[in-house]
């Protein structure tokens, strides 16, 4: 109870459908019954829902107190909300200052407006958790 406990489920394992031995293999690598949180590492639009599903099912299980996703995009977390019971609990996104200067100056050649994103997220009572990018 003293860490809270995050693992990701790797493109890999979506492409194969192996989401449930990906987070099996975490959780015996860990000595853990269960994670925190469980997210999906990237977005693979075709893979997306069928690795959701999954993820719903685990959390039911209780072998994931929490699901969420890594990188999605506003219309990645659309198609989950349209085929989907549960929202997930987190979409963390990586941010670099570079990328708010541009968003604020309206310039947004590398990347879309992460504040577009985080306003979704609020919308659909998901949060938003961000991480630091070097360079």
């Amino acid at each position: 109870d003293d860490l809270f406990i995050t693992t990701k489920v790797w493109k890999d394992a979506l492409r194969v459908g192996a989401v449930r031995e990906s987070l099996e293999e975490s959780l015996e690598k860990l000595c853990l019954q269960h994670v925190d949180l469980l997210l999906i590492h990237r977005p693979l639009s075709e893979f997306n829902v069928a690795a959701w599903h999954v993820m719903e099912d685990l959390h039911k299980e209780g072998l994931a107190k929490a699901i969420g996703v890594s990188n999605f995009r506003v219309e990645h977390l659309e198609t989950l909300k349209e085929t989907s019971t549960t929202s997930p609990a987190v979409n963390q996104i990586g941010l670099m200052m570079q990328w708010c200067s541009r968003a604020s100056r309206g310039s947004s050649r590398r990347k879309p407006s992460r504040g577009l994103l985080i306003r979704f997220c609020t919308r659909t009572a998901s949060k938003c958790c961000t991480f630091r990018l070097r360079g």
